[in-house]
């Protein structure tokens, strides 16, 4: 009895010292088109954990490519569906180009796909379902092949 006392007091000093983990949360960015707003063809978010991991909700559109100064680190790559507004079939030149009416969507993504150019050039991982994994897969591995071959 002794020891099971013992154990039941340790277990609660260490949920205890587990509580300030708990407590933190998870830091949510919208990446729309304008900086402060969140437009109607807006879909990108950053999902910050605590302990550093970044994960990218739908690139979209509105990111502005790989080098867009809003995404540092990126993690993973969460794709939530097949539709070139979500995947990023086209993307703003810069940030804060065009208006929530009118956002600028002048750069091409295809054939691969604007989560696929921020998957390479961050070394993300992509995370989707359905019947994306292999159009996902064989984007990454063509361009991969490409950049292998011309160098």
């Amino acid at each position: 009895m002794k020891r099971l006392n013992r154990l039941a007091a340790i277990g609660a000093a260490l949920a205890a010292l587990a509580l300030p983990a708990v407590a933190q949360n998870v830091k949510v960015t919208p990446l729309g088109g304008i900086d402060g707003e969140f437009c109607p063809q807006d879909r990108a978010l950053v999902f910050e954990d605590p302990n550093g991991t970044r994960v990218l909700y739908d690139p979209g559109r509105t990111v502005a490519g790989p080098s867009d100064p809003r995404l540092g680190k990126i993690d993973i790559i969460l794709v939530s569906h097949m539709h070139g507004d979500h995947l990023g079939n086209a993307h703003n030149k810069a940030p804060n180009s065009g208006t929530c009416e009118a956002p600028d969507m002048s750069v091409s993504s295809m054939p691969n796909s604007l989560a696929v150019e921020i998957a390479l050039a961050k070394k993300s991982k992509i995370v989707t379902g359905s019947e994306m994994p292999p159009f996902f897969a064989a984007k990454l591995i063509s361009t991969i092949n490409v950049a292998n071959w011309q160098t």
